[in-house]
């Protein structure tokens, strides 16, 4: 356990974030004086290494790309492989959703956010295959960033780690197609993701959400959508519909990719 770690390669840990089964985030200070965010990974299993290393790749190939959190900095500690991101005073969207529905202005901001920030993604060929509020952070302006990168992968390519008809996702959010072969999905899953954040964003709860998870993913992989207007008859029509057609249980009904939810 790494619950007293104090230096982490050249940073100097002020404090934990975040912890899970496969590793830790930390709150940490460069030599510089810089805070950042630290992730570490300490399970040394192969595929969960590749994971995290292909994560920073990801991070790295996209850098620069609006909404997508950065990579500052890689490396290996003999805590294990670590890298690090800017940190995000503004918490996360799963956090904001405890609370209830948001208010209509900033869900259709997070809307547009959400899309330009996937439109950049689809744009240079990348599928993120994890869209949920957990991975949607907000800056000290409030503005979004797409954060967690661990399952992104080349769109119509074998990222060599997933496997066919495995399924790779978070229910809830997963396209029915995710839910039967995550290994050859492309940007249309992304847009079914942005559709059940909205939505819940719009109404206070998931799209298919259900009394046990086989029943959520079976309402899922039939499309049983509780109408947005029965809990929000004051949203805007134009995002409902949009919102709606994101969550098609067929995929060809859905808008194509993050270009074009971003029109809206």
């Amino acid at each position: 356990m790494l619950h007293s770690v104090q230096q982490i390669g050249h940073y100097q840990i002020l404090g934990e974030l975040g912890r899970g089964g496969m590793g830790a985030v930390y709150r940490a200070a460069h030599p510089s004086g810089a805070v950042v965010a630290l992730k570490l990974i300490h399970d040394r299993r192969q595929e969960l290494l590749a994971r995290f290393e292909r994560e920073a790749n990801v991070m790295a190939q996209l850098q620069g790309t609006p909404g997508v959190v950065p990579l500052l900095d890689a490396g290996v500690a003999p805590q294990g492989p670590y890298f690090t991101m800017p940190l995000f005073p503004g918490g996360d969207l799963s956090t904001r959703l405890r609370e209830g529905a948001l208010p209509l202005p900033e869900a259709e901001r997070l809307a547009r956010e959400l899309a330009q920030a996937l439109g950049w993604i689809h744009r240079v060929g990348m599928v993120h295959r994890d869209l949920k509020p957990g991975n949607v952070l907000f800056d000290e302006a409030g503005a979004a960033w797409v954060a967690d990168l661990g399952l992104a992968k080349h769109s119509g390519s074998d990222d060599g780690l997933s496997k066919t008809n495995e399924t790779r996702g978070t229910p809830g959010y997963m396209a029915p197609e995710q839910l039967s072969d995550a290994k050859h999905v492309g940007p249309a899953v992304d847009v079914f993701a942005w559709g059940a954040v909205i939505y819940e964003c719009l109404t206070g709860a998931r799209p298919f959400q259900a009394g046990s998870l086989v029943e959520e993913l079976a309402r899922t992989a039939e499309g049983r959508l509780r109408p947005i207007r029965q809990a929000r008859p004051e949203a805007p029509p134009a995002l409902t519909s949009l919102v709606v057609r994101a969550l098609a249980s067929d995929p060809a009904q859905r808008p194509p990719d993050g270009r074009a939810l971003e029109r809206l």
